[in-house]
């Protein structure tokens, strides 16, 4: 399975990709009234904390909501982690995108941006300014702002998968770290090291965003949808190592007919380096639903 650096706002909307997130927006005094900003932008920034506003090329820590004119969330940046977004303010792609709103913004600012039928609440929490740093210097403070944020969540994600074990309502069973919930029973015998199991899943963040699955209607929802895969079960063949994933260990553990809900902390998942889009100490949920063993046993 597979799936922030660095997030990059399209001419669409607020950037899905390389973030990372939690926060809770308090963002208070709705009666100030918008503003007109460039192109059609409308803003008001509800938080002025005075310094200066974030400029072409800087290094941005910020929070968002995305809503539509009607209230409806579309998306917002704790559906994928606990972590800020971490992204470069580039040049805008069109007057009033969010690039430009985001120059209307400094350090511990919140702000509010109507953009084309869009609502994006805002609140920036750190900015790394290039100024008259060299390059070197400059990528120094970014990775260091990077690792520790990778810190807090390290140190943050046993609360988070428990919060969310108890929300889900998890307790059937835990093995070496992995948690799971049997959401229908299968039948029949269960795998071992060699056989092949074909099984549909859905894998997510823990705050809700799908970032890869088996069934494309799924996708679709999940605007992640891509013509070119051919979402049917995948196969998977489990080794005899000792060092399986969570998902591998998952397979061994429940008979053809099975589906279940997978907690996967970051040591059975993606770990301390993460992988593409996935960051470092992410934890994962996992749906899985097992179709078919292909057993390379002779035992009955």
């Amino acid at each position: 399975m597979e799936s922030k650096h660095a997030i990059s706002f399209t001419a669409k909307a607020a950037c899905f990709l390389q973030a990372a997130f939690a926060v809770i927006f308090l963002l208070s005094g709705c009666d100030h009234p918008f503003r007109k900003g460039e192109g059609e932008m409308l803003y008001k920034v509800l938080t002025d904390k005075g310094g200066q506003h974030i400029g072409i090329d800087d290094f941005v820590s910020f929070s968002y909501i995305e809503e539509s004119e009607d209230g409806q969330v579309i998306s917002r940046s704790e559906d994928f982690d606990d972590r800020p977004a971490l992204m470069f303010r580039e040049r805008s792609r069109f007057k009033g995108d969010l690039f430009a709103a985001l120059g209307l913004l400094g350090e511990g600012d919140e702000g509010v941006f109507r953009i084309k039928h869009s609502i994006y609440k805002v609140k920036v929490h750190q900015v790394i300014t290039r100024g008259k740093l060299d390059d070197r210097s400059f990528s120094n403070k970014i990775e260091e702002l990077r690792a520790a944020e990778n810190i807090k969540a390290r140190d943050r994600e046993a609360s988070r998968v428990a919060d969310f074990v108890a929300a889900n309502q998890v307790r059937e069973g835990t093995v070496a770290g992995l948690q799971y919930k049997v959401l229908k029973e299968g039948a029949g015998k269960k795998a071992l090291p060699g056989d092949t199991i074909e099984v549909n899943y859905t894998a997510s963040y823990l705050g809700g965003k799908v970032f890869e699955t088996t069934d494309s209607q799924v996708a679709k929802k999940a605007e992640i949808y891509n013509p070119l895969l051919p979402y049917k079960p995948m196969a998977v063949t489990i080794s005899g190592g000792t060092h399986l994933s969570g998902f591998e260990q998952a397979m061994l553990l429940f008979p053809k007919g099975t589906e279940a809900l997978l907690v996967i902390p970051s040591a059975l998942a993606y770990g301390v380096a993460g992988k593409g889009a996935i960051l470092p100490y992410t934890p994962i949920a996992c749906t899985i639903s097992i179709s078919d063993i292909k057993f390379q046993r002779n035992d009955d």
